[in-house]
């Protein structure tokens, strides 16, 4: 085994201290994106969700409207049958 100089320990250590890492996970070790100081795994898992997100907003409005279509329908024809 190779002994090092303190000082160059010390460098070592203070580098590892200074590393960017990936601002969800944390993992020293994984390479980050500049711009969004993401890994590629935690960059994927960003855009993955986006995409749930977009999705159910997405269903929730077609399902407001479908609900409103349906209580629009049930309530006239409750109207008429009360009506006959």
């Amino acid at each position: 085994m190779q002994h090092l100089p303190e000082d160059e320990c010390a460098r070592f250590i203070e580098g590892l201290r200074n590393r960017e890492t990936c601002q969800w996970c944390r993992h020293p070790g994984e390479p980050v994106r500049p711009k969004l100081r993401l890994c590629n795994h935690c960059n994927y898992m960003r855009l993955k969700l986006r995409k749930l997100e977009s999705a159910t907003k997405h269903l929730k409005e077609s399902m407001v409207d479908c609900f409103g279509t349906c209580c629009l329908m049930f309530g006239s024809n409750e109207h008429m049958i009360e009506n006959c």
